[in-house]
């Protein structure tokens, strides 16, 4: 399955009120952040339906670069998030092609 690679970067609003710490992806992928900061998870419910709803729709496979110089707790959080995201993303191909083929 051919692969497209999304831009991440790491927002970090630590001077407001609350203080706001989120994944942000490209524009052009239409996928909602994350909001690291924040303890629900409606936004990771939201991301990962977006996240399916890319790779049926454009029958593609994501991979996730993040784009950030920090070095804070921060980025090796996000880090992690990036490496496992991609890892998931690549162990469900397989299954995303099977999909693919029975809708086509």
């Amino acid at each position: 399955m051919e692969s497209v690679k999304i831009k991440v970067s790491l927002n970090r609003e630590l001077d407001s009120d609350p203080k706001k710490v989120s994944l942000l992806f490209d524009s052009s992928s239409s996928l909602p952040e994350i909001i690291l900061s924040d303890d629900t998870t409606n936004d990771l419910k939201n991301f990962f339906n977006s996240i399916f709803n890319y790779i049926i729709n454009n029958k593609k496979i994501i991979e996730f670069q993040l784009d950030d110089d920090g070095t804070d707790i921060f980025k090796e959080v996000a880090d992690d998030i990036i490496t496992q995201l991609n890892a998931e993303i690549k162990l469900s191909e397989n299954n995303f092609s099977e999909f693919l083929e029975l809708i086509d």
